[in-house]
């Protein structure tokens, strides 16, 4: 400080003597200047006036900055600053080599290594304090700040260069004085624009960040009010510097309280050297990682309580975690409140006081165990006695537990498994008890094991309810199990007489009986069918709520299991004379992996129920597929079944899908029924993924829908409609609007214009006006013209051959007799039993494009018939056929029917399964028919050894099985002993037919 006063002084008097123009005679006061004395110099052995100014700033830069003081240090940073600049425009003259000029002669008159010396001390000092005055401005983080770094030294060094070259050229004589000046401002003016520039990108790139850095200072704001426990922001003294919302409502403190207020008041004081010594142990560790530039790792937590503002204490969680800043490492402290799993604690603690359950502790290493008092009650033992108690504990253990426990305990203590069992104990008076044990083993640091801690309780309770529990197990399943052979055996009991009312029933109807007769045997049918329908309900009901019944996939042509849906309601149809309409479009996805049974139980119920339900109209099987979007090799099918029937009111919607359930009690007796159908059919969708939906409007008719989906078979995705170039015009002929509708839908995706009559006259009024028709469909049975009536006017009025317009009869089975007779008189090239689908349809399109209509219809003689009737040419002749059923009613039913069928064949019966693979190997048949149930050999047995000597022969006969049994998995057991097919009793001339025509038609 002394020093510095000195070099002031002797500075500042110097610099006032050039001021004032005097002479104090101090320049030469130490020693004469006798160079300056000889040079004439006014003021020999003094310094210029520019150095003792400049020594009077920096001394007096010097003595400020000694101060701690903000205004201080920024007057000494700005005085620095003035030294600098001096001593720079100082170093500028010498390089330009301008020291004469008398408007710089201040400045020029500094020695060179002078100003260097000065400029470097400015510096220095400005340096020592970078945060004042103007050095902030180039080492603040502002955007002026950053401006100012990014374009002082480059504007500083583009002018300097660009004002020396033109002083050069200057003084070449290249430019005047006035044009140098002006040239050296434009410069001037044009290189702080371009930097301009330049930093006009850095600067929007800085604010971007700036941006992005608030938003994510938001974020973080976000996400701390988010968190679910409160927390605040501490420094290393634990100054709280921030705080969340959650920290005001659960502490009762204000943001504005708790700021710059540290943990002690938060804290109870007892507990503030635990929370003390736990801060220094964390924040040791933290400024280790800020020294030693560590990677930061993991968190601290302790368990102490917390201080409401109110005074209130309560157990927390603190946690202290730490994460990286611009300003260093800041610490957070979040508190979670843990009275609840504290006073869970305490109350388990109490229970376990107060329980049963007995701990020990084994020292491994001392080879001793120690028992708490539950333990001695446990096992029956006397706490006073000083015996090992070790050796008592597997005394005690049952011997035929004991090397089990034992080499449980060891492996545990070993590491190879965990110490987690139950055993028996046996009691000093012979009672044997049931134990359940758990234990720990701890290990030392080298993981050697030195104490095992577990626990002992008594679990004879549970283990009693668990073998009576297993009892009631065994006793229920053997139960179920009887219950199923008891429903198989009644169902077998029960459907075997009534095969035999069925099938001869089904027989006497189609021979000639007068109307008495017919009227009385239909009405047996009928009967003996209701009861097979509720007997069936029934088994189904009861294999769903048991949970027995499952699906079995398969691929299933979805055309032909809809068709075959509609002939098995056609008759019940036609005999109330209803219209079954069959509405399915030309390009659905026609094959897929479905249960072909359930699902065509569904939708036989659902027809039933319309046939049922409708006394005159229509009912109609719509469907509908789509491929699923989140998978092209799945598909969703929509089915619907329309009636034009009572329909249902609006509040006994919900009521129709219970068990037993009807609209209402007089439906029963009014319809029949057991209520179980739609029931049975919507467990069955459940298990599909998907429910009946119903639409209904009373005394106009319902509509019953659902919508599953289903896998399609590789390679099997719907073909793209053909075209058929030949036939471009369809006349269609039909009284009922619905099934126009759905025939001219069919032709018109098939690219195939039609035209719709209402009744004959119509058609005969639109064939005298087009005389373009290729083809043309026609119904039977309609009002003022029959269908025979108008293509008899077609073939001999209009004189229309059937190779001029082919023409395809609709009708019912019904009508077959008329509709004979009718095919042979008017040459009649087509004739289909309704409903006909567009599959059919395109069938019948295919052969009228590549075939003669004329020539095909002569050439037979008669017409081509979409039915399986082709059955009826072959008479099985050559064929032997063998009949395995030890009912001689059920024998003679198959004879009777099979004899329908084929006629010439060669049957033979067997009466059991050991008949039967005798006949087999002896009369060699085509075909075998094979009963389940059978004395002496079931069928399934026999089945399974006429396979074992097919294999030694390399051959394969058709076996069908024959049963009554409707258990779940009846099938695919037949299908497993190697049967080909199955026909469920009772068995009818149609089942039988379909089968022959299957396996013996090649």
């Amino acid at each position: 400080m002394v020093l510095n006063l000195l070099l002031f002084t002797i500075a500042f008097v110097t610099f006032l003597q050039d001021v004032g123009d005097f002479n104090l005679g101090i320049d030469q006061f130490v020693t004469t200047d006798h160079k300056g004395v000889a040079a004439g110099k006014p003021t020999p052995g003094r310094m210029s006036m520019a150095t003792s100014l400049c020594f009077t700033l920096l001394s007096i830069s010097l003595g400020l900055v000694r101060f701690n003081n903000d205004k201080a240090k920024k007057g000494a940073s700005y005085l620095s600053l003035i030294v600098i600049v001096i001593s720079f425009f100082a170093i500028v003259t010498f390089i330009y080599n301008i020291p004469t000029f008398d408007k710089v002669s201040f400045i020029s008159s500094m020695a060179i290594h002078t100003a260097i010396g000065f400029f470097i001390a400015g510096l220095a000092i400005t340096l020592t304090i970078p945060n004042h005055g103007i050095t902030e401005l180039f080492t603040s983080r502002r955007i002026g700040s950053y401006m100012i770094r990014r374009m002082f030294f480059q504007l500083t060094t583009a002018c300097l260069l660009l004002s020396y070259v033109i002083l050069y050229y200057y003084r070449q004589g290249y430019f005047a004085a006035d044009f140098s000046i002006t040239m050296v401002a434009v410069i001037v003016i044009f290189a702080t624009l371009i930097l301009l520039v330049i930093v006009s990108r850095s600067m929007n790139s800085i604010d971007r960040e700036k941006r992005a850095a608030e938003e994510e200072l938001n974020v973080i704001n976000m996400y701390l009010n988010a968190t679910p426990d409160p927390l605040i922001v501490v420094n290393k003294q634990g100054t709280i510097e921030l705080t969340n919302n959650l920290m005001s409502e659960v502490f009762g403190y204000t943001e504005e309280e708790l700021k710059s207020k540290t943990m002690d008041s938060l804290i109870p004081v007892r507990y503030h050297a635990e929370y003390k010594k736990h801060f220094k142990y964390y924040f040791d560790y933290i400024n280790d990682v800020e020294k030693k530039g560590k990677e930061y790792h993991g968190s601290s937590v302790i368990e102490i309580y917390a201080n409401k503002r109110g005074g209130e204490e309560f157990p927390v969680e603190m946690t202290l975690n730490s994460t990286w800043s611009p300003k260093g490492l800041i610490t957070v402290a979040a508190f979670r409140d843990v009275t609840r799993r504290v006073n869970a604690e305490n109350k388990l603690q109490a229970a376990l006081e107060a329980s049963i359950i007995g701990i020990w502790d084994y020292d491994i290493l001392q080879g001793k165990l120690h028992w708490d008092e539950t333990m001695y009650k446990l096992y029956g033992a006397d706490p006073e006695k000083k015996e090992s108690l070790y050796d008592l504990w597997t005394t005690r253990v049952h011997p035929e537990d004991r090397n089990k426990i034992e080499t449980l305990l060891n492996d545990s203590i070993a590491g190879h498994s965990v110490y987690d069992t139950d055993f028996r104990i046996i009691l000093t008076g012979g009672t044997i008890r049931h134990m359940r044990a758990k234990g720990t083993v701890y290990r030392d640091e080298n993981k050697k094991p030195v104490r095992m801690l577990g626990t002992n309780w008594d679990i004879t309770g549970q283990k009693t309810l668990e073998a009576s529990l297993i009892e009631a197990k065994k006793a229920a399943e053997s139960a179920s199990k009887s219950k199923s052979e008891f429903l198989a055996n009644m169902s077998h009991e029960i459907r075997t007489p009534l095969n035999g009312i069925i099938g001869f029933t089904d027989l006497l109807i189609k021979t000639p009986l007068n109307e008495s007769q017919a009227e009385y045997l239909k009405n047996v049918n009928n009967s003996a069918n209701l009861l097979l329908d509720v007997i069936n309900d029934i088994l189904d009901f009861s294999k769903i709520e048991a949970g027995k019944l499952e699906l079995h996939y398969e691929e299933v042509d979805v055309y032909e299991l809809c068709e075959q849906t509609i002939d098995v309601i056609r008759h019940q149809a036609e005999q109330k004379k209803l219209e079954v309409l069959l509405n399915i479009p030309p390009d659905i996805q026609r094959y897929v992996y479905a249960d072909p049974v359930r699902l065509r139980q569904i939708l036989t119920n659902l027809l039933s129920n319309a046939i049922k339900f409708t006394h005159t109209g229509e009912i109609e099987l719509h469907l509908e597929s789509r491929i699923a979007d989140e998978d092209e090799n799945k598909t969703y099918f929509q089915f619907s079944v329309r009636d034009t029937g009572v329909g249902i009111a609006s509040d006994k919607l919900s009521k129709i899908f219970g068990a037993f359930d009807q609209e209402d009690s007089s439906t029963t007796r009014k319809y029949g029924g057991t209520g179980l159908g739609l029931t049975i059919s919507n467990k069955l969708l459940a298990l599909m993924g998907s429910k009946l939906n119903v639409e209904s409007e009373l005394n106009k008719g319902t509509e019953f829908s659902f919508e599953v989906q289903f896998e399609i078979p590789d390679g099997k995705l719907t073909e793209k409609t053909a075209l058929f170039r030949n036939v471009k015009k369809v006349l269609v002929v039909d009284d009922n609007e619905s099934n126009r509708r759905i025939l001219e839908v069919m032709l018109a995706e098939m690219n195939i214009e039609s035209l719709l009559a209402n009744n004959g006259i119509e058609a005969m009024e639109l064939l005298e006006e087009h005389k373009d028709f290729d083809f043309a469909i026609v119904d039977y049975n309609m009002p003022y013209m029959s269908g025979t009536d108008l293509i008899s006017q077609i073939r001999n009025t209009l004189n229309l051959s059937a190779d001029n317009l082919p023409i395809m009869l609709l009708h019912s089975t019904a009508d077959d007799d008329i509709i004979f007779k009718a095919i042979k008189d008017y040459n009649i090239n087509f004739n289909y039993t309704k409903p006909i689908h567009s599959g059919k349809l395109k069938t019948v399109l295919d052969r009228l494009a590549n075939y003669s209509t004329a020539t095909v219809a002569i050439a037979n003689g008669k017409s081509i018939s979409l039915q399986v009737d082709d059955v009826v040419s072959f008479s099985g002749e050559n064929t032997t056929i063998l009949v395995a059923e030890d009912n001689p009613v059920n024998q003679l039913l198959a004879r009777e029917i099979l004899m329908k069928i084929v006629p010439d064949a060669n049957l033979i019966i067997a009466e059991n399964g050991k008949e039967a693979v005798e006949m087999y190997q002896t009369e060699n048949p085509d075909i075998v028919f094979m009963d389940i149930q059978m004395p002496e050999m079931s069928g399934l047995d026999a089945t399974k050894k006429i396979r074992d000597i097919e294999n030694q022969q390399d051959k394969h006969i058709p076996i069908i099985a024959l049963t009554a049994r409707v258990l779940n998995g009846e099938r695919e057991t037949c299908i497993e002993y190697g049967m080909d097919d199955y026909l469920s009793k009772p068995i009818i001339l149609d089942r039988v037919k379909a089968i022959v025509k299957t396996y013996l038609i090649k």
